[in-house]
């Protein structure tokens, strides 16, 4: 008995200690109450919307207390901080202010306070997340690609064939192009989920240039259209050409060789169709061969030194081409193998094209020792081929350099 009641002593005491605690923290806040007074709030944004941007975020807000006369906008866990002035609003005319130049991005909680004029009285908090994309987000963007793409020079249209793309953020393609009235910008809207596989532009002028990005709407009420770097291609006759001395067949069995002379015989004329040059003749020999195959239009490029599998185009001058037609047998990846004669020109390159599609310099070409001295240098980049029909283009970039073949070997 005399057990229990020391228990219930003691439970006493410490309930009374508590008690006593607590009237001492209710004390506390009483006199601060009676020390500072009321503890008021000014009035929230009565309505607040945020739009995202590229580094940025735009505030629309409505507004009715007249005591609010600033903002105070904190994110980054507080490490970021944005103030700027505010007014009363109506209705139809909501107040508007932008922080820009954002360091962060991606998924950001934005803790928003009113202020009246001297930063003393504010709102309670207003919490709100948003996804700001920077440069991240413009990195991660995928392009569309380019399949092939034919150009119909009795018609004028130029038909591009797409890979399957699929993204939910795209919103569409943009194409520019030169027609017979000028640059024109077209943008191709994806149906739903999913883009059509085939565009056809009317008009398109023959050796212009066009070129297309992938435009991107990370949501509905961003500010900013984001895109992918311009892809840019030159528009090609494809009509009216077949290949010299083909089919070039490439397949998995054996390298393939294709001499610099053998480039595709264009109709009516081959220049300006199947190759490109200001010069106005050729030695005989290179002359005769491409005659004796069919071929009197296709005589002006620089021929040298006999005919295949001797032979070469020489004093090659800017920006000549000619286009060869094959037919790939084995879908996937080929080597290129130049044979070309140089004296140590600090420029001597070229880029090859796979149905109007560059895949890059060559870089500066090896000095072999001499214009006749002939060896073999390696294109930097694989070329990718479906199986089919496609056309190769060698465009000269920068002089200094004599060519004689290439060579594809198909690589597993």
């Amino acid at each position: 008995m005399t057990k229990t009641k020391y228990i219930k002593k003691i439970s006493l005491l410490v309930l009374s200690c508590c008690m006593l605690a607590a009237c001492d923290d209710m004390n506390s806040l009483h006199n601060k109450y009676l020390e500072e007074g009321e503890i008021v709030y000014m009035a929230r944004f009565d309505s607040l919307k945020i739009n995202p941007g590229y580094k940025k975020a735009e505030f629309i807000y409505w507004l009715s207390d007249p005591k609010g006369k600033n903002v105070e906008v904190n994110w980054a866990m507080g490490e970021a901080k944005f103030r700027a002035p505010v007014s009363v609003t109506t209705l139809d005319a909501p107040g508007r202010f932008v922080i820009e130049d954002m360091k962060e991005e991606g998924n950001l909680n934005f803790i928003i306070y009113v202020y009246d004029a001297n930063f003393k009285e504010r709102s309670m908090a207003e919490n709100r997340t948003l996804e700001i994309p920077g440069e991240r987000y413009v990195s991660s963007l995928n392009k569309r690609n380019l399949k092939f793409y034919t150009y119909d020079a009795d018609d004028r249209s130029l038909k591009l064939d797409w890979v399957t793309f699929v993204n939910e953020r795209s919103i569409g393609t943009e194409l520019t192009y030169l027609t017979s009235s000028g640059i024109k910008v077209d943008t191709i809207a994806k149906p739903g989920a999913l883009f059509s596989h085939v565009t056809v532009l009317e008009d398109v002028v023959r050796d212009s240039e066009f070129s297309y990005r992938t435009l991107y709407l990370p949501v509905a009420n961003c500010l900013d259209i984001f895109s992918t770097q311009s892809e840019k291609f030159s528009v090609i006759a494809n009509k009216w050409t077949e290949p010299m001395r083909g089919p070039h067949v490439f397949s998995a069995a054996e390298p393939y060789l294709l001499h610099i002379f053998n480039y595709d015989i264009g109709f009516p004329v081959s220049l300006g169709v199947t190759y490109n040059t200001t010069k106005t003749g050729s030695n005989a020999a290179g002359t005769s061969y491409r005659i004796q195959y069919g071929d009197a239009g296709g005589t002006r490029l620089g021929f040298e030194g006999g005919v295949p599998p001797l032979g070469n185009i020489g004093s090659i001058a800017l920006n000549e081409w000619c286009i060869y037609t094959i037919n790939v047998q084995d879908a996937g990846s080929y080597k290129v193998t130049t044979q070309v004669g140089t004296t140590g020109s600090a420029t001597a390159r070229y880029r090859l094209e796979v149905d109007g599609v560059a895949f890059g310099d060559s870089g500066q070409l090896p000095n072999t020792g001499g214009w006749a001295a002939y060896q073999p240098a390696d294109y930097p980049q694989l070329l990718t081929f479906i199986e089919g029909e496609h056309k190769i283009r060698f465009y000269v970039t920068a002089t200094g350099f004599n060519i004689r073949s290439f060579t594809f070997t198909y690589q597993p």
